[in-house]
């Protein structure tokens, strides 16, 4: 706390729990202190035993169960049992995982009609969107096509123009873009 205290007062603007979290972070990786026994090495708290942001759980939840650790997966089995809606979320996200990766259009229908009787308002919300672009999403996931092609070369021309705006004329710009075509 008087860490905190200090660096706020230079400018930090993060949270205490943050300098906790980071201190812990560092303090495991310490090297061992002098007379201890050999083979004891300091480790960082498990995920399971830590506190998990909504972030980190959110990203396990549509993570596939076989790329998990066996502490990741043990966290996940915690926090379904602690709370039974998201035991339901879990599932609607793992399927729906499985449902992309494996381009199978026909459960598209039946997936939205599970999320939307779920209790998760935010999933409500997802799953109207993809009912708004029904068509684009059943196209994705059932043609063999993609943009993303198109997206990584709009993307690296918006970069060339960001990074020489203001700073060459357009034959220059040009050259560049053609150079790598």
């Amino acid at each position: 706390m008087q860490l905190a205290r200090e660096i706020q007062a230079q400018g930090f603007r993060g949270s205490a729990s943050l300098v906790g979290q980071l201190l812990s972070d560092w303090r495991a990786r310490l090297p061992e202190p002098v007379g201890r026994v050999r083979g004891k090495k300091r480790q960082a708290a498990p995920l399971a035993k830590r506190q998990v942001s909504a972030k980190q759980a959110s990203w396990l939840f549509v993570k596939r169960k076989e790329q998990l650790t066996t502490d990741q997966q043990e966290l996940i089995e915690r926090i379904c049992q602690a709370h039974a809606d998201l035991q339901e979320l879990y599932q609607l996200g793992q399927d729906f995982v499985l449902m992309v990766k494996q381009r199978q259009p026909k459960q598209l229908d039946p997936w939205l009609a599970r999320a939307q009787k779920s209790a998760s308002v935010e999933l409500q919300r997802f799953a109207s969107g993809i009912k708004r672009d029904y068509d684009a999403v059943k196209a994705a996931l059932s043609l063999p096509w993609s943009q993303g092609q198109v997206e990584g070369q709009i993307t690296r021309l918006k970069f060339l123009k960001r990074q020489m705006y203001g700073r060459a004329r357009f034959d220059l710009l040009r050259s560049r873009v053609l150079r790598r075509a």
